[in-house]
């Protein structure tokens, strides 16, 4: 890949760029009883690139290559099963009615909605590409925007995007392999990276952790409990001090038991996009 396709796609991406917004609990709290949907998008084109298809002419090729695997291997954009779930959970616990939202009155510039809220999530880029270091080797790039809209205000409650992007080769499938059988590594991976993105944008822009989540809720640890596991009554130390300063020996002793932090490895590797 040269420099001109590399500064093309960054340019791309930017300009896709949602602003990170989580929503607030107090908003959606105090909409209990009104009506979310989920309102279809137009994805990116998917997009097939090879170590030959370095130029910037290449890329029609590239978009024609995708559209004919899509097309072939009746490929889903996965933006919908993300949407699906996002507004389920979200009805869920704040007590919303979820249905299909049904336009009401469109302008050259906007449609409106007759529900209440309205999400938007859209497939900003999914590509197949191969590793800049193993040639021999494909990843699928895949990232998602979300906006969460109020139909009444017209304002944006929530928004940000998701990726998912391979580093390491390891394991990685070839060309054919990605490709082999209807494109069913192909699929798997699109519905992984969907899961992932999903669980992420469930968890830092709605608060909700879903139930497939890899990542475990924190577990309190009642500092009382752990305080009486210190035994610092029978030390010299303890029966000197003040007041501050025995604070201090508990907040040590605190900071020395604490559990560490699980390590948990995701399902597919997605994060959240912050500018």
């Amino acid at each position: 890949m040269n420099r001109v396709r590399v500064a093309v796609l960054l340019l791309s991406s930017l300009a896709c760029a949602k602003r990170w917004r989580p929503a607030d609990p107090s908003v959606l709290a105090s909409a209990r009883g009104r009506t979310i949907g989920v309102v279809s998008t137009q994805p990116a084109s998917f997009v097939v690139r090879t170590p030959f298809d370095n130029q910037l002419v290449s890329w029609p090729l590239m978009v024609a290559e995708g559209k004919k695997i899509v097309e072939k291997n009746h490929i889903a954009d996965p933006s919908a099963a993300i949407a699906s779930r996002l507004v389920m959970a979200v009805a869920a616990k704040y007590a919303l009615v979820a249905r299909t939202p049904r336009p009401i009155s469109i302008s050259p510039q906007k449609v409106s909605w007759d529900t209440d809220l309205y999400l938007e999530v859209t497939t900003e880029h999914w590509a197949v590409d191969y590793f800049l270091d193993d040639w021999a080797h494909y990843r699928l790039h895949y990232e998602a925007s979300v906006q969460l809209h109020d139909s009444r205000t017209g304002r944006v409650i929530a928004s940000g995007q998701c990726q998912s992007h391979p580093e390491d080769p390891s394991g990685a499938p070839t060309h054919d392999e990605m490709l082999a059988g209807e494109a069913a590594l192909l699929k798997k991976k699109l519905a992984d990276a969907a899961t992932a993105c999903t669980q992420v944008l469930s968890r830092d822009l709605f608060a909700i952790r879903l139930p497939d989540d890899p990542i475990p809720e924190p577990v309190p640890v009642d500092r009382k409990k752990v305080y009486a596991t210190c035994h610092l009554e029978d030390t010299p130390a303890w029966k000197t001090a003040g007041p501050a300063e025995r604070h201090r020996m508990l907040d040590e002793c605190w900071n020395k038991r604490a559990p560490p932090a699980p390590k948990v490895e995701r399902m597919a590797p997605a994060e959240p996009i912050r500018n």
